[in-house]
């Protein structure tokens, strides 16, 4: 019969928990065992844990064996008591609990009556002694302490043993100007794009009180939390918990504050700016420094709103930015606007397209007399756009870059914090918490500038907690995590609005469109690229039972994460060129597309229409688990579980196609074949199914909206070991299967829109117009516009597919660590972490030729007969595409060194030596080699892929601390007297981080091995590309190298490696106590103390004439700031 419980538990919490969406817990908590002095355990003690902020108190009395245990323990200061008839009641000293920990403590009673109390010193708060999982938890005085380059907690990632800072994602690397999508970051902000433990930089995910706060698209936050609305957070991987799940990554468990009893807070200002700066050695060695001024401030505050019950934090940040940006422009001249291109600097002869004609078999056009365009042909409403839009030459004569200034570019940002907390009773508990953070930028373009709308990136969500008894607990979560955006300019400087518009019915319905293509003139594209309305949301919400039985901890839940993308393109685009205004017989060196615009003569006009140009899909991860944490013993917990995750399809709102390179195919997502183009809007076909080529080869699948399939195999079992060997040493071991499902889904369900079938321009098109011999079109003889058509066959397709039978990747991982409590609150860890990882991305041009294309004597093939090198010879398209069948492995040394914040300091230390091989780093070819930018050399051999990934960084070494200067009242010396007044408050912070340089692959030019495209190839390794003493002027030997002749190139991938790195910033602060309850913090931080100049990536372009050089700094130079921080 005991045989069965186990089953019957893990029914009955399947039937408990409703299907719900997902969240992980950011709650610690705090167990042990009570014993008598024979060491035996004691039943029916009751236990008291008692939140010393809050005063809240939960109560549990001990079991058969004496063992008490309490879960869903919010981060915070407590202590605990214990009471029992004929013992002493004992009682802790205060201790903390930190998220997704489980803090131990074990309590001996001493015989007595029960109103005599016995103070229980304090035990290691250090020691992980519950669980096997690898984390590191930062606390909220090291948060606020130490010196942050933007007050971004992300450089706070790399305190943890594994976490990599170096990104070939996507988006965000190592600091980011004014902000990345998922990444608001100030200008020269620091924002890290972690790899952590060896996964990719994408894979990993960020919870903020549980809630998701992920942009699963780029693995970086949504909203970013301004610093003193965090408590602390953890980083965590390698989990024995099913509980997490969905990235093969790290889980980056963040924790906000709450209010407590006491009313508390503070407000903070920083400043900086260029004299606080040092020079840029490759920037501004032969210019003065660019001006900036940059100002952080906000503020926080929290405390009660009904004591003991109800409870609210709130927080603001705000920062405001400004630098001055130079500009060169080569414009025309007020006398060129109106026509009149007798002078122009190019000194180009214009030729009027009206007079085009036949004679002798030529085409001809007579030239402008004088080169002047006479008034009567002028377009007044183009004359009238580009005058609004083009900055008036301040150079004199017709030179070029005749337009030289500076502007003023700055960027805010307002950041918002609110919990609010409500305690019902010892059974139920309530939290809602709203993060909103709202950046404007202000770039100019010209003279005239581009303001964007707010970029919006916002959290919320809440949590209901209840006890059904004692040992029966729920726990519910939910929330939004979304980045609504309208990507288009607020301002527009003819005043054009979708009610106003331009005065062209035909373009005005793109609500906003520009110009370009104004060859020779060196001008931006002029006019409103917009609006491009864009939102990823994000939901997700969870639901956790958790049964105490005995020394069993049984927890189990059903999870869910709905993302998704929508981005609208509704504007419209006028193409000018020379074309139409050049002598037919001299095309290189004749026509102006300026000239062509003045006449109204446009080359191409496209145009997204709203129901057509959007991305609009959305997937679905449901996810379900079990787990048990058993103390075998009072010193040995086993951790055991098993998780499950269901992928939806993909759904898109539109069409989806692609190339199914397994079979041949071009899988259309139809019931059924879509009927010929004929001015409806498509999906359609070019021309009847049989008239097109291969044919044969093109299919609906019968699948509406979504070519790729569910995925149902993301079984991970879980298993650790934590077995205390004595009190001050504790050896932990563990094993998972990860599934990455989050980050995967969304990559490859963003791509395969807007292929064959429906036009990469979805909207209008009217192709290429007003060529040479046919009849002219103004713009204001358009009275129809086209919806843009399909090609005329797939097979020559370009873009990103993937294969549609892909699938997620996977990780085992494994680890082993011993830590051990050298006492005064210092521990040691040291561990060995490995994983493999399978069905990883490998993408590339798989259509392309397998072998290079020659001949046996050498001769280059024809197109013709390159094409029967193709793995299907009718399918000759440059996409680039993506495959689930590369492979990763890491192995790591890792150690740590942790003091906590005690006798006045903090320290921690972690070092990493580590290994990371695979076969690519990325997605597609966005990801993967120096800057994450390089290609697959050739997709058809995966094994000559192989090599250390592109993030692999052998050496990391971090150290923090923040130390109290021992002098002043309450320190010791000096404690009292003005001596104490004078000396006394003063603390130091540091953060430093050394390590060693990524990998880069070497590329050359043009195309060796005759592919039919280029940008793939390594050059051949004729000789050793190292150099005994590297510099900024030679870093690798360019003579190593050799351009390849009919082959691909021999050179490994990554074989060579950028400079190294290390940065230490420096903090200085004075507390001046103002009255018992307030102080001032009065901070100076130099980030880059000691100027290194940190060299940036050499050129790897071996066919370029400054291969091997380096022309920038990685980082930046000193840079000081200074502050002011009130507290109360």
């Amino acid at each position: 019969m005991r045989l069965l419980r186990p089953t019957a538990l893990w029914v009955l919490l399947a039937l408990a928990v409703p299907l719900t969406a997902l969240a992980q817990t950011s709650m610690g908590g705090v167990d042990g065992t009570v014993t008598d002095a024979t060491r035996a355990g004691v039943p029916g003690a009751t236990v008291t844990l008692i939140n010393l902020g809050t005063n809240i108190q939960i109560s549990r009395v001990t079991n058969d064996h004496g063992y008490f245990t309490f879960v869903n323990v919010r981060p915070g200061t407590y202590t605990v008591t214990i009471e029992l008839q004929g013992f002493k009641t004992a009682k802790l000293a205060p201790f903390t609990v930190n998220v997704n920990e489980t803090i131990a403590r074990n309590v001996a009673l001493e015989i007595g009556a029960l109103s005599e109390a016995v103070q229980v010193l304090g035990q290691s708060e250090l020691l992980q002694t519950a669980t096997a999982e690898l984390g590191t938890v930062v606390e909220e005085k090291v948060i606020r302490s130490l010196p942050l380059q933007g007050r971004n907690f992300t450089s706070l990632l790399m305190l943890t043993p594994g976490v990599n800072p170096v990104s070939t994602a996507q988006g965000p690397a190592e600091e980011t100007g004014f902000g990345t999508e998922g990444n608001s970051g100030i200008p020269g902000g620091q924002v890290i794009n972690a790899s952590v433990q060896g996964q990719q930089n994408r894979s990993k995910i960020y919870y903020m009180d549980g809630i998701v706060n992920t942009s699963v698209r780029a693995g970086t936050y949504v909203a970013m939390p301004d610093i003193d609305s965090l408590q602390e957070f953890k980083v965590q991987s390698h989990s024995d918990k099913a509980e997490f799940g969905g990235v093969t990554g790290g889980v980056i468990n963040m924790t906000s504050k709450s209010g407590t009893n006491r009313l508390s807070g503070g407000a903070f200002a920083f400043f900086r700016n260029e004299k606080l700066a040092a020079r840029n050695p490759f920037r501004d060695a032969l210019t003065p420094k660019p001006e900036f001024r940059q100002y952080q401030f906000g503020g926080s505050f929290g405390g009660p709103i009904l004591k003991d019950k109800t409870f609210y934090f709130a927080s603001y940040d705000g920062w405001n930015y400004r630098d001055v940006q130079a500009i060169r422009h080569t414009v025309p001249t007020p006398a060129e606007l109106n026509g009149d291109f007798s002078q122009a600097f190019h000194g180009r002869a214009i030729y009027n397209p009206f007079t085009t004609r036949i004679e002798n078999g030529k085409m001809v056009r007579d030239p402008f007399p004088g080169n002047v365009i006479p008034q009567n042909l002028i377009s007044p409403l183009m004359q009238a756009f580009l005058k609004a839009y083009m900055v008036v030459p301040n150079l004199p004569g017709e030179v070029r870059d005749n337009f030289r200034n500076t502007r003023e570019r700055t960027s805010k940002s307002n950041a918002l914090n609110l919990r609010i907390d409500h305690h019902f009773s010892s059974s139920d508990n309530l939290f809602f918490r709203w993060t909103e953070r709202r950046v404007n930028v202000f770039n100019p373009i010209g003279d005239r500038g581009f303001k964007t709308p707010d970029s919006i990136n916002r959290n919320f969500g809440g949590g209901w907690f209840h006890s059904f008894s004692p040992s029966l607990i729920l726990e519910t979560r939910g929330g939004l995590a979304t980045q609504p955006t309208e990507d288009a300019p607020l301002e527009h400087a003819l005043g054009v609005t979708p009610q106003l518009g331009l005065g062209l019915p035909q373009l005005d319905r793109f609500i906003g469109y520009y110009a370009t293509g104004f060859s020779p003139w060196s001008v931006p594209d002029l006019g409103m690229q917009g609006p491009r309305p864009r939102s990823n949301p994000n939901w997700n919400a969870a639901a956790d039972m958790t049964w105490l039985h005995s020394n069993h901890t049984f927890k189990g839940g059903f999870q869910m994460l709905q993302i998704g993308r929508l981005q609208r393109n509704q504007f419209g685009q006028l193409n000018f060129s020379n074309e139409q205004t050049r002598d037919p017989q001299k095309t290189s060196t004749t026509g102006d597309a300026l000239a062509s615009a003045l006449l109204g003569i446009p080359s191409r006009i496209q145009g997204f229409v709203p129901d057509l140009g959007f991305i609009d899909f959305h997937t679905s991860t449901i996810s379900g688990y079990v787990q048990d944490q058993w103390a075998l013993r009072r010193n040995l917990t086993f951790t055991y579980g098993l998780r499950y995750d269901y992928i939806t399809r993909v759904i898109g709102k539109g069409l989806q196609s692609g190339p199914d390179m397994n079979t041949g195919e071009w899988l259309l997502a139809l019931k059924d074949m879509p009927p010929v183009c004929s001015g409806q809007a498509p999906p359609c076909l070019p021309a009847a199914l049989n008239l097109i080529p291969f044919s044969e080869h093109i299919r609906a699948t019968g699948q509406e909206y979504s070519l790729l399939k569910p995925i149902t195999d993301n079984w991970g079992p879980r298993a650790g070991l934590a077995w205390q060997v004595d009190e001050h040493t504790v050896l932990r071991t563990g094993y998972s299967l990860m599934w990455d499902s989050m980050i995967s889904r969304s990559q490859y369900g963003q791509h395969q829109f807007e292929s064959w079938g429906w036009p990469q321009f979805s909207g209008i098109d009217t192709g290429n117009i007003n060529r040479e011999g046919e009849p002219l079109q103004t713009l204001n003889d358009v009275t129809s516009l086209p919806f843009a058509l399909p090609r005329a066959a797939p097979w020559n397709s370009d873009g990103y597919f993937n294969d549609p039978n892909r699938k997620n990747s996977y990780s085992h991982q494994y680890q082993a660590e011993v830590q051990r409590d050298l006492g005064r609150d210092v521990m040691v860890g040291v561990g060995y972490v490995g994983s493999y990882n399978g069905r990883m991305e490998f993408s590339g041009r798989a259509a392309a030729p397998k072998v290079p294309a020659y001949d046996a004597t050498g001769r280059k093939l024809l197109p013709a007969e390159r094409d029967l090198l193709r793995p299907y010879p009718y399918i000759n398209g440059t996409f680039t595409y993506e495959t689930d069948h590369g492979m990763s492995k890491y192995n790591a040394l890792q150690a740590k060194l942790q003091h906590r914040f005690s006798h006045g300091w903090a320290s921690m230390v972690s070092y990493t030596f580590s290994r990371s091989v695979d076969t690519s780093s990325g997605w597609f070819d966005a990801e993967n080699g120096l800057g994450g930018r390089a290609q697959v050399q050739n997709f058809h051999d995966m094994d000559g892929a192989r090599g250390v990934s592109s993030y692999d960084v052998p050496h990391i070494f971090t150290w923090a601390g923040v130390a109290e200067i021992p002098v002043g009242k309450g320190k010791r010396w000096l404690t009292s007297g003005p001596a104490a007044d004078l000396l006394g408050g003063w603390q130091l912070t540091w953060n430093f981080l050394a390590r060693s340089g990524q990998p880069f692959t070497p590329t050359v030019d043009g195309d060796p091995a005759n592919l039919g495209f280029s940008g793939y190839s390594r050059p051949d390794l004729v000789g050793d590309p190292h150099v005994s003493t590297p510099t900024a002027d030679a870093w690798y030997n360019i003579a190593a190298f050799a351009i390849p002749v009919g082959h691909f190139g021999t050179a490994g991938r990554n074989l060579l490696r950028v400079p190294g790195f290390w940065n230490a910033d420096l903090g200085v602060l004075r507390n001046v106590r103002l009255g018992a309850a307030r102080s001032l913090e009065i901070r100076a931080e130099v980030f880059n103390v000691f100027n290194n100049i940190n060299l940036g990536n050499p050129n790897g372009n071996i066919s370029s004439t400054s291969a091997g050089l380096i022309t920038s700094m990685r980082g930046h130079p000193r840079e000081a700031q200074f502050g002011l921080r009130l507290l109360f």
